[in-house]
This record gives structure tokens, sequence and C-alpha cells, in this order.
């Protein structure tokens, strides 16, 4: 008799039940093209990651549709087919695991159940359970094995068969999630209900992450809300248990062996031949143990016809390298190539399903899907199909996070030596600074409309005493103490020294504080006001440059509420007040505000608070810190497009945020760079400038 099914869909996330469908979850009956004996096969498969948070976006998906696809190309008894469903999935799974560290690697676990006539059969591996509801009768199907040995652990997964013979009106649910879920009085109460109720039902005060779904058995031409199924009462007798662990004998289904037929070819040569090699060692030992004993004096000789030892010898070190060696040729020439058309397939398949979204928003996952696959393919190989799909998928992620890309160039060939450590630039319209801190050496550069040349007379820090490694470099406009536009460079215990192309240096020294200096580790220069930050003493100290030349005694910019500034790395002063950035990524903004209330006049108090980061992108939203990113320098852009960017040295970009901490883009090179980011600055108009190891690169910049 055929028999129909109507299927609920169960997930609970976040401690409440949702009405989208749960990831994972692929209820199927069997397409056109079926293999034989296929076409009366009805799939239902619940498929679960662990951890959730290292799976890549909409794989669990596409690895449970990979798993019906499979079934249903795959001949056979139903076992044959649940066999190579789970075992595609494991290889994919295996696949990933090679590549990632320990705490990244993914682990599975699926349930998956075929209806085939009065017959239903069941398979799990990983944790997972599935229940027979029927009017007396509740039965749980389960394997503490099979739990214990969850895919993505070995090459060939443990899979655990139970079968059942199910009528019009029964009820099976199935799930990942480890029993028990639910009490034997909420499942009795299931029978004659419709799937909306039966969802209810299931999912009340059920708050722990759970996916599967129940499948309602009903006759051909009718469903479970029709009068084949309506609520029947249930006849339980109390000598008779109603909830059996484990079914019958002549029920269960003996598990079929653990030796998977692959769907490669070149992966079941390779394991043979490791068996064979296997064995091979196995009567080599043997072999070696009778020579021995035949070389020890006092023994027979080997009786006549046998093999000399040097014979045996020489075979047992030439016959496992010939092997090995074919069976490298054979996955090197083959299996390579294999897997990486198997990954690009995948990739075709995540870029199709993300074009055809109405948004590129909900395409995101998809767009992250292909990148997994493409990221994987790479390993095995590359073409011109794979850089087509490649650049397609870059494009549409930048273009989803705001990302563009520059195309960078060195502004001298060769750099500024081979020991050279850039550390900190400075620019202006025409000028460049760039301070090599291995060397001592501040170079001048000037532009000259075809790109940059060093000026071989400018003197700066060779041409005094007593300056130590400068902390960092900014732009003294006209007077200064040079009389003309220089550039000004502090060390670690405030000494000062101006520069200008063809000008003599000037040097001098901050006034100390009263407290005397600690670590000069960072300064600013904004609206004629000199800001120093000394972390040792938490302290931000403001000089006044009103003449161009830093004079005068310091004040200290926090009064009444001082941050601790112990792993601050930078400041940057602007209109909105004094930004201070740390080393895991906060972002203080501190403000002079005044203070009538103290009883003795009007006085200057200051308020510090930290920064939430806003970022509107899908998924972010708001954060103590910059996400994704290992800021190491910050820098105020003034009007006529106020903004503060950020060098990220995790991605070998520059993020760029709005006065108020709103992201608005990231700013990445064509090709990425070789070594970490050390240092930028911008010279106006559209000039941005990055320092990576011994050079410097520059590019026009659309804001």
């Amino acid at each position: 008799m055929t028999y129909e099914a109507d299927v609920a869909l169960i997930h609970i996330a976040g401690g409440s039940s949702r009405t989208t469908p749960p990831p994972g979850s692929v209820a199927q009956s069997a397409p056109r093209r079926a293999a034989r004996g296929r076409s009366d096969d009805l799939l239902f498969l619940s498929l679960t990651l662990l951890p959730d948070r290292s799976a890549a976006p909409g794989l669990t998906t596409h690895l449970a549709h990979l798993g019906a696809q499979v079934f249903y190309q795959t001949p056979g008894s139903v076992t044959a087919g649940l066999r190579e469903s789970i075992t595609a999935i494991n290889d994919r799974l295996m696949d990933a695991n090679q590549v990632e560290t320990s705490e990244n690697k993914l682990y599975g676990q699926v349930n998956i159940g075929v209806l085939r006539g009065g017959d239903f059969y069941i398979a799990q591996c990983g944790i997972g359970h599935s229940v027979l509801v029927r009017p007396g009768v509740l039965t749980l199907h389960t394997s503490e094995v099979a739990s214990n040995r969850p895919l993505g652990v070995s090459s060939i997964p443990h899979i655990r068969y139970h079968h059942i013979k199910v009528r019009p009106g029964d009820l099976v649910i199935l799930t990942t999630a480890e029993a028990p879920v639910w009490t034997d009085p909420t499942l009795e109460k299931l029978t004659g209900l419709n799937p909306v109720q039966i969802i209810e039902r299931l999912t009340l005060d059920i708050t722990r992450e759970i996916t599967g779904m129940v499948v309602g058995i009903a006759a051909s031409g009718t469903s479970i809300d029709s009068p084949v199924s309506k609520p029947r009462s249930l006849e339980i007798r109390e000598a008779a248990p109603t909830f059996r662990r484990e079914l019958p004998e002549s029920e269960q289904l003996v598990e079929a062996p653990q030796i998977v037929r692959k769907p490669s070819k070149t992966r079941l040569f390779i394991r043979r031949q490791r068996i064979r090699i296997r064995r091979f060692f196995s009567w080599l030992g043997y072999s070696g143990a009778k020579i021995f004993a035949r070389l020890t004096p006092g023994l027979s000789e080997p009786p006549p016809g046998s093999y000399s030892p040097k014979i045996l010898a020489a075979t047992a070190i030439i016959v496992p390298l010939i092997v090995v060696f074919i069976a490298s040729i054979v996955y090197f020439q083959r299996g390579r190539a294999q897997q990486y058309h198997l990954n690009i397939a995948d990739a075709r398949v995540a870029i199709a399903a993300a074009e055809g979204k109405e948004s590129e928003q909900e395409a995101r996952v998809d767009w992250l899907t292909a990148r997994f696959w493409l990221d994987t393919a790479a390993k095995y190989g590359t073409s011109e199909e794979f850089d087509f799909l490649n650049e397609k998928v870059n494009n549409a992620l930048d273009t989803l996070d705001r990302i563009s890309r520059l195309s960078f160039q060195a502004v001298v060939s060769g750099g500024f030596g081979p020991d050279a450590e850039i550390s900190a630039l400075a620019a202006t319209g025409t000028e460049l600074y760039v301070l090599d801190t291995t060397n001592a050496v501040l170079w001048h550069l000037w532009a000259t409309g075809q790109g940059y040349d060093i000026d071989g007379d400018f003197r700066c820090l060779d041409a005094v005493i007593g300056i130590g490694n400068p902390v960092d470099l900014a732009i003294e406009p006209a007077p200064s103490a040079l009389n003309a536009e220089s550039i000004i460079a502090i060390d670690e215990v405030g000494n000062i020294v101006y520069c200008a192309p063809d000008k003599e240096p000037a040097t001098s020294r901050l006034t100390m504080p009263d407290i005397g200096w600690g670590k000069i580790s960072a300064f600013d220069i904004y609206n004629n006001s000199l800001y120093v930050m000394d972390t040792d003493h938490d302290a931000v100290w403001v000089f006044d440059s009103t003449s161009g030349l830093v004079s005068g005694r310091p004040t200290l910019y926090f009064v009444d509420q001082v941050p601790d500034l112990e792993h601050a790395i930078d400041i940057s002063a602007s209109q909105n007040g004094l930004l201070i950035l740390y080393a895991d990524g906060r972002i203080d903004q501190c403000n002079r505000v005044a203070n009538s209330d103290s009883g003795v006049g009007e006085q200057v108090g200051s308020v510090c608070n930290q920064l939430k980061v806003i970022d509107e992108r899908e998924e972010i939203g708001e954060s103590d810190q910059i996400p994704n990113a290992q800021p190491v320098e910050l820098l105020y852009s003034p009007p006529p497009d106020p903004s503060f960017y950020f060098l990220d040295v995790k991605s070998g970009g520059v993020f760029r945020y709005s006065l108020n901490m709103i992201y608005q883009g990231q700013y990445h090179p064509v090709d990425p760079f070789d070594e970490q980011l050390t240092s930028m600055t911008f010279g106006p108009p559209n000039n941005i400038f990055v320092a990576t190891g011994n050079q410097v690169y520059h590019a026009f910049l659309n804001r």
C-alpha cells in the first residue's frame, strides 16, 4: 500500500519557537531523474553542525541538500542510499576540518528517515533520536554508540539503522537533539492533531536549541487532519509498558558493515592500497622473524627452493616504495583534480542561489557560502573559471561591506633601505615625511606630478644631538619655529625637533609637568594646541602652540575623571573632543566641561565615555570595539568631510567612521601587502599613504 506524509518542522532557537524553516532540514520526494528504485521513496533529513559559530553561513543547509541529492542518485536498497548520503556529508566535513585548527573544526549530527510503502527506515549518526507515536504506544529509537561518534571525526562514519512498520495515523518525530526532550504525556496527546497543533504542543515551554521534524503517516489521498487520523482514545494496559526504549528483535534492522563504498574511485583505490600495505608489513614482520631465526647459529639452513634473506630484505624495502609511489601519482593526478571540481561545483550552486535573491543583504549568506567553497577549492588548484568566480564573489562581498579596492603604488623604487622600519608618516598636499626608526632617519619627499622624489639635501634627526627616536610626527603650520611650514617630532622624554626643507633644524624641550615625565607615547596638534599622552602617569598634557612654537607650561586635560591609559596606543583631537584608542580596540571620547556647581565660581572638569561603534550592516549592529579589526593608529580628517580613520593590521586596510562612530566603509589594496601595516597618513586633497616594512605606498582616495 502507498502511504503519504505530512511534515511539520521543529525550530527552537534563542529560547523561543521560530516560524522560519530550521537550517539543515530537508523533506523531499523523489526528483524526476531519481536512481533505480528511488521513485517512491520520501526522504526526511535533519542535520546540525557544531559548534554553530564556526560554520560558514548556509553551510548546514547546503550539506543537507547535498545528502538528499546523493540519496536519490544512489540505486539499490534504502540503507545503501542512506549510507552514501551520510558518507557524502562526512567527506565534506573531513575535507574542511583538514585545514582548520582544533577549535574551529566542525562536527555533524544527522538523523534521516525514509518512507517506502509501509516501511520507515531511520539512519542516525551523532547525537539524535526518533520517536514513533501511535495510539497506545510510544517507541524511542536512539543509539548511544552513534551519539559518541559524530560526522567529521573519521573517514568512515558510524551509522545506526532502525526499521519501523508504520500505518496511517502514526507520527514519527526526527531530531538531532539528545533524548529525552518531551515527556510521555506530551507525546501521547499528539495523536490526531493537525501539524500546527502538534508543533504548538512540542515547542511549549522548551527553551533548548532544537531542530527537527514531525512526519505524519497517512493513506494515499488523505492527511493528518483528515478523518483517517482523527483523535482516538489511548488504550494503555497497566500490565504492558507503553514506552519501549528498544524495538523487538523482529523489527530491528541489523546494522550494515561499516565498510563504505565511496563515490570516488580514486579514494577507493588509495584505501585498498593502504590495506595491502598493512598486510604486507604484517607478512614482513613474520618473514623477518623467520630470517632472524635462520641467521642464528645452530639453526638449520633454509630448505631448498626458499628465498634467500637478501631477496626478502630487498623486497621489504622496494615493494612499499613502489606502492606508495603509484598511490601518490594517482592521487595527485586525479584525486586532487576531482576534489577541486567538486568544490567549484558547490561554489557555482551557492553563487546561483545568491544571484536569485531579491536583495543584496538576503544574498549575503549564499555569497559567504560560495567564498567558503572557493577557499577550499584553492587548496587543490586554480583555473580561469576559479579566477572568474573568485572575482565575482569578492566584488559582491565588497559591495555588501562597502569595501573600496585601491591601486597602491610604491612611493620610491626599492624602499628606504633593506633594514629600514617605517614607524610614522606625515604629509601635506606636496610634501611627504617618512620616519625610519631603525636608522633614526627622517626622510623628506616632494611630489613631482609623476610620483615622489627624495630630497637628498634634507637634514633633520641626523643634524641634531640629544634627540631620541620620535614617537610620532605632525605637520606644524607656518610660521612655526622656522618661519615656515615644518615637521615636528617629539621623543619619549619631551625633546622636540622642528625641520623644514632648506632650513636648519631647531630643537627645544617640552616644559616638564610638576609630576615629571613618565613615557610619552603619542601626541597630536589641533586648533593651536599640542596634546601629549603620558601613559605611565595616565595623563594627557595640553601645550599652547598658537605662534607655531610649542611653549608655556602644560595644563592637565583630565581633571576629575582620569581614564586608565596603561593600554592606550594613540590619541586624536577634533571638534568632538579627544579620542583615545586602546590596544583592544576600545575608544574613549573625553571632553572638557564647565562645572559651576563647585561653589567657588566656574571650574573646568572632564568627562570620558566609552564610545559605541555602530555598524548598520546585517547582523553586526552596535559593539564596544571595531568588529573584526585590530586597529593600531587613529587619524582625524577635518572638514569638508570630517571622519575618523583607523589603521587595521588584521585586515591590512583602513576603516572609516563618522564623528558619531557610524561605519562608513573600508579601504584595501587590490593586491594585499606582503608585510603588516605600520603607519598611515593623508595628504590633501585625496592622497592616502600607508607604510609596511621598509616601503611606503600611496593611492588616490575617493571619499
